[in-house]
């Protein structure tokens, strides 16, 4: 059974590191298609990565669909419950 994550991230920050972003992909057990990720990123419509070691699927979101709501979320470096290698982005400690 396929696990599926939906996942806000920052525009702007994933605009600034998209190139270390896919490269780390490029490391990583995801399947993904960078043209796609970066028309994504571009027009801020979803992406999905696939990671078929752990039959998980992340839909990416990278903009926020309602304003302010990234202000309000947590911050993840990395998904190590699952073993998945994504980019390490310098992350901002939520507002309180």
């Amino acid at each position: 059974m396929t696990q599926v994550i939906d996942i806000v991230v920052d525009n702007p920050a994933v605009t600034d590191q998209l190139d270390s972003f896919i490269k780390s992909l490029d490391e990583s057990d995801f399947l993904f298609d960078a043209l796609s990720i970066r028309r994504a990123v571009q027009e801020r419509g979803m992406f999905q990565l696939f990671d078929n070691v752990e039959a998980l699927k992340l839909d990416i979101y990278p903009r926020e669909l309602i304003a302010g709501e990234l202000d309000r979320s947590c911050m993840v470096e990395s998904l190590t419950e699952f073993n998945c290698r994504l980019c390490r982005v310098p992350m901002q400690q939520p507002r309180s």
